[in-house]
């Protein structure tokens, strides 16, 4: 699509001469719009094997062991959160949800 406006643009003279510049383009765009535009694809079959979504499906990717390990940290006072990042965090999430 780039290449398509660069070569739509490159034989436009930018000068004083205004008039002359409106008709290059004018007859710029009517030849373009004879052209099919440019269509991006993308293909997502087979990106991810069957047997590797039917696990997902079975189990989620959540690494428990270390969900219950930070979970008793939590519970026994040891795990270490940084109350300022907090809460200057939740100050920036309250001022985006304002503007």
């Amino acid at each position: 699509m780039v290449e398509s406006i660069k070569s739509l643009t490159k034989n436009i003279d930018v000068s004083k001469n205004s008039s002359s510049n409106i008709d290059k383009v004018d007859k710029l765009n009517a030849s373009s719009v004879s052209q099919k535009p440019a269509v991006d694809t993308v293909d997502i079959s087979g990106s991810l094997p069957a047997s590797t979504l039917a696990d997902f499906t079975k189990k989620p990717p959540i690494d428990m062991e270390s969900v219950s390990r930070i979970k008793e940290a939590i519970a026994k006072g040891e795990y270490p959160i940084d109350l300022d990042a907090v809460a200057d965090m939740l100050l920036d999430a309250f001022k985006e949800m304002k503007s």
